[in-house]
């Protein structure tokens, strides 16, 4: 991964997440892209609340400001979209050929319910799988990563797919658990690994990775709680049209990802 693109709006929440994606950039050498998307300059005491600046100028300056706090040297450039908030910061992450965007799940704390950008942005953009989103839960701060949790089914995966995993896992030394929750018990962990013709095994080549199953019929709850018991730093998940996987996103994004308040999630895509 080369480039990183993290969006704010100058919440508090948002404002600590970029601490998280600046070490991020940092652990992989990679260059992050500050931006802020505004629906209208003209109406910012609307849109953007405490965050309200009169021009792109300074709007610029302000992504400057938060850059050099964090940034230590570290490639960047700043990014002022004004439009629908979801829609510019999917295009700078096409433009920038972005290959993760990180960004705070409830960075909407100061803004009025009605116009919330970062956690509604945040599950839109996941939707839109133009790549990996690393959701950064309020309150958490960088550190060493040395555990991921991996969530698996049953429906074959391609090694590109697990790719971000495999170099955040590879870069920062950590430990990849491969979880499945099993609704019924037909098929062991190792079965089911098995069953996706080594897959697994090239795509995580020269990573530390272990392979765990639970039965449960609350995989959501179960994932949460294999994360906590195992200290992870951090929780990976397939985005899919059909699968497992769309129990996560059955209940709106922001209220899944309020329940991972110490726990960073990776959203990867198919």
């Amino acid at each position: 991964m080369k480039t990183i693109l993290f969006p704010t709006d100058f919440s508090q929440a948002s404002i600590q997440a970029a601490d998280v994606a600046v070490s991020l950039a940092r652990l992989l050498s990679a260059k992050i892209s500050f931006i802020y998307a505004v629906r209208s300059f003209a109406d910012r005491d609307k849109f953007i609340g405490t965050a309200a600046f009169e021009n792109e100028t300074q709007a610029k300056q302000a992504l400057e400001k938060l850059a050099s706090r964090f940034s230590g040297g570290i490639p960047c450039e700043y990014l002022i979209r004004t439009g629908d908030i979801t829609d510019e910061i999917a295009s700078a992450a096409q433009e920038t050929k972005a290959d993760i965007i990180v960004m705070s799940t409830s960075g909407a704390g100061d803004i009025p319910d009605t116009l919330a950008l970062l956690n509604s942005t945040t599950a839109d953009l996941i939707n839109k799988k133009i790549c990996p989103v690393l959701a950064i839960p309020t309150g958490v701060k960088a550190k060493l990563i040395r555990k991921i949790v991996m969530a698996v089914d049953s429906h074959p995966l391609e090694s590109t797919v697990l790719a971000p995993v495999k170099e955040i896992a590879l870069k920062a030394k950590a430990e990849v658990l491969l979880l499945t929750v099993l609704s019924e018990e037909k098929v062991s962990g190792d079965d089911l690994l098995a069953n996706k013709n080594n897959t697994i095994e090239q795509a995580f080549a020269g990573v530390p990775y272990s392979v765990h199953a639970i039965q449960s019929e609350e995989t959501v709850d179960s994932i949460r709680q294999f994360a906590r018991d195992q200290a992870a730093d951090m929780i990976a998940v397939v985005t899919r049209k059909r699968g497992f996987i769309d129990n996560f996103f059955h209940e709106s994004m922001s209220q899944y990802l309020a329940l991972h308040s110490q726990i960073p999630l990776l959203v990867l895509t198919e």
